[in-house]
């Protein structure tokens, strides 16, 4: 597993907790050879949404890393 990319902070950015917890889970989906494991990755990655917190992560930053992460996925 990779660690957490090193997303920028903002005043108004994606609450760290929930985007840690998706990047753990896709980090793991990309390192599995089930493919049930990578398609439920790509769900909820289709289906992120996150909090909009005070000193959260850079949302154009992250939404970039998960569409990468989206593409890695893809079979």
């Amino acid at each position: 597993m990779t660690p957490l990319p090193e997303f920028m902070l903002v005043m108004r950015g994606y609450d760290r907790d929930e985007v840690a917890a998706l990047v753990a889970l896709v980090d793991a989906a990309q390192d599995s050879p089930d493919p049930l494991v990578r398609s439920q990755a790509a769900r909820a990655l289709d289906e992120a949404a996150f909090t909009i917190r005070f000193r959260g992560y850079d949302r154009a930053a992250v939404q970039s890393y998960l569409a990468e992460a989206r593409h890695h996925l893809q079979p």
